[in-house]
């Protein structure tokens, strides 16, 4: 991945992260959205919600980065993939910057199903900023494979 000319900032667990900000990848930011649980059937995924008429699945970005689950993530960022909308649920977006600003150095680390993740390292604040590949953040999971619509309509007759 190329490091791109301009990145959302968020927040995650106290650490400051970086998506690219390219290609009209981002569709929206959401805060306090309710999001519809589904905890039986993904572990990566946080739940569904509603977003212009669309049921889009919500990952649980600090379980895909390794951390454990942390339900106070109250906003959602809504990224275009070749897959659809996806929602990535962080703590707080701090703000969207050009990336020489965070003076993002490319990293090779050790591959492994997180840090493959993280594709460069920058500061922001004195604090150290991790830009993510979010095509491989979501790529590895099978869960577009599903129509999120069919199981919620499932879920319900169940109930």
């Amino acid at each position: 991945m190329k490091i791109p000319e301009k990145v959302l900032l968020f927040r995650l667990k106290e650490r400051f992260y970086a998506i690219p900000c390219t290609d009209d990848r981002i569709s929206g930011i959401i805060k306090d959205k309710v999001i519809t649980p589904l905890p039986e059937y993904f572990k990566n995924i946080k739940g569904a919600c509603y977003f212009k008429g669309r049921i889009i699945p919500v990952f649980s970005t600090s379980m895909k980065l390794g951390y454990k689950e942390d339900v106070s993530s109250s906003t959602i960022i809504v990224v275009k993939n070749d897959k659809g909308l996806t929602g990535l649920a962080v703590d707080e977006v701090e703000d969207i910057l050009d990336s020489s600003i965070l003076n993002f150095k490319k990293v090779i680390l050790k591959k492994n199903n997180i840090i493959s993740l993280i594709e460069a390292a920058g500061e922001y604040k004195n604090e150290p900023v991790f830009l993510i590949d979010t095509e491989k953040l979501i790529k590895n999971d099978t869960t577009f494979n599903i129509h999120l619509e069919d199981i919620i309509i499932k879920k319900r007759k169940n109930l």
